[in-house]
């Protein structure tokens, strides 16, 4: 899968990272279209004892 998920970000001109974040965001917006916004809390939590 890797090995066409590259083949296809080469065909768009983009590295394979970025052919993954295009893709997510695809997914995201899709999913917040069916299903309303996605409100998310951006800041990462600190693990337990730190």
């Amino acid at each position: 899968m890797l090995r066409a998920l590259r083949y296809i970000a080469e065909y768009e001109g983009r590295s394979a990272n970025r052919e993954i974040e295009v893709l997510i965001k695809r997914y995201v917006a899709e999913f917040e279209k069916k299903n309303g916004k996605i409100e998310v809390d951006w800041e990462i939590p600190r693990e337990k004892g730190q």
